[in-house]
């Protein structure tokens, strides 16, 4: 698998995508995964920005001070989170190549703005607002910026739920709050801000699905899939593989959660995919996420059953 910090041979691919999601009215209007980069199995699509997912489940997980990382790249959020809770080390995973972009403006962001600044611009009351976006734009990656100087001239031209981000992870100031530890107050965002500065290597991000982590990482002391299994694996033929493989990027005495769990699920599919992990995983326990559920396990590598 390549990775993203080594990877550029891909980005006039993208950018081609993201023009084209844009004059093409039909692609945004009926297609949320809307293209394949065939030769990394990887796909372009909507991009998330904030996370929709309540991460102050990662304080009842466990205890992230110097531990090592791995984290799903997706708006950044999950692995932000991680640094600030104290993590030694963090590397994320994604199979969506927007996803290296999405990441390098919001560490920009955290880094150059205010937490005020910062919560404007993530939030729809005034969502990537140009005034704010040229002052990021110095700071950011060459292509980073050549991808967002074409979407934020979009960003006003067409509906919301007609853009390029998921629609989902557009929301109030006080949501965003209410997600992420790292934006809980003014100390909070200090830190984050104060870590990121000073932190002497840059993420690693690689283009990886879920289910092969063991071949493009080391074991890690804490894994997140996020809601991977429930969107991907949940009823396809990759479920075993997914499962079978979460011991093969855990260290013996690691932690991961395994899948988010909205309370929207359909029943049926909640109490299926619920059965599935209960059923292949032994030490599975669940973690309250306000009104949603994470599944999570431990220790998975002396527990599996191969």
């Amino acid at each position: 698998m390549k990775s993203f910090k080594d990877n550029n041979d891909n980005f006039e691919y993208v950018f081609s995508i993201v023009k084209k999601f844009y004059k093409d009215l039909t692609l945004r209007l009926n297609m949320s995964y809307f293209d394949y980069y065939e030769n990394n199995n990887s796909l372009v699509y909507k991009m998330y920005v904030s996370t929709n997912e309540n991460l102050y489940y990662y304080y009842d997980l466990a205890s992230f001070e110097n531990r090592s990382v791995l984290v799903p790249t997706a708006s950044g959020d999950h692995a932000f989170n991680a640094y600030f809770l104290g993590a030694s080390s963090v590397e994320t995973y994604d199979i969506n190549l927007l996803a290296k972009y999405a990441f390098n403006l919001k560490e920009t962001a955290i880094k150059k703005l205010s937490r005020s600044e910062y919560l404007d611009f993530y939030s729809y009351e005034n969502f990537f607002n140009l005034k704010t976006y040229n002052k990021l734009k110095p700071f950011l990656k060459k292509d980073t910026a050549k991808v967002f100087d074409y979407i934020v001239l979009y960003n006003n031209k067409v509906e919301q739920t007609n853009n390029i981000f998921e629609i989902d992870c557009i929301c109030s100031k006080q949501r965003l709050v209410s997600l992420n530890p790292y934006l809980k107050s003014n100390e909070s965002f200090s830190k984050i801000k104060s870590i990121l500065k000073n932190k002497q290597v840059d993420t690693i991000h690689k283009l990886c699905p879920a289910h092969l982590l063991y071949k493009c990482f080391d074991k890690k002391d804490i894994v997140i899939f996020s809601n991977i299994f429930s969107s991907y694996y949940g009823f396809s033929y990759e479920t075993n593989s997914f499962l079978n493989n979460i011991s093969e990027v855990l260290k013996p005495d690691g932690v991961a959660s395994v899948n988010y769990i909205y309370k929207e699920l359909n029943l049926v599919s909640k109490f299926l995919m619920m059965r599935k992990i209960y059923k292949s995983l032994n030490n599975v326990f669940d973690i309250k996420a306000d009104k949603d559920v994470v599944m999570a396990t431990r220790n998975t590598e002396s527990l599996m059953e191969k």
